[in-house]
């Protein structure tokens, strides 16, 4: 899906449409966490309070349960949420269809297992840090 399909994606987030689980994926989450990074610039911790409850609801959505194994995880979206805030930092003087571009021609950010290089496995499948966020546990 190119680029310019992104006001798409916000819609169907905002609307809590998505047909599939596939069509909410790791590039759809992207998408969506830069939408809410570019229009709350000051701190990546609003966008985050911005994003949690419409991701769950977009789970719900979706038939997918927000329980201790499944559905939303806080660690995983306020790791992206950073990254993704940090990004723009570096990119705040670009419209948002170039900030995405970039973005989305970053391999780095396509890559899901990246959040890897911070955190164990163990951290990452352990229910606290689904519940809250936790700091990378690697140095």
């Amino acid at each position: 899906m190119p680029v310019s399909d992104y006001k798409k994606i916000l819609n169907c987030f905002e609307e809590r449409r998505f047909l599939s689980s596939n069509d909410w994926n790791h590039r759809a989450h992207l998408i969506v966490a830069m939408w809410y990074v570019f229009h709350y610039p000051g701190s990546p911790w609003h966008a985050v309070c911005m994003l949690k409850p419409k991701i769950i609801h977009n789970n719900i959505s979706l038939g997918v349960e927000n329980t201790e194994v499944v559905g939303y995880h806080e660690t995983r979206t306020c790791f992206w949420v950073i990254e993704l805030h940090n990004f723009y930092k570096e990119h705040s003087r670009l419209t948002f269809e170039h900030v995405l571009e970039k973005l989305l021609a970053n391999e780095k950010f396509l890559d899901q297992k990246y959040i890897e290089v911070f955190y164990s496995k163990k951290v990452l499948n352990s229910v606290r840090a689904r519940a809250c966020y936790i700091p990378p546990d690697k140095p």
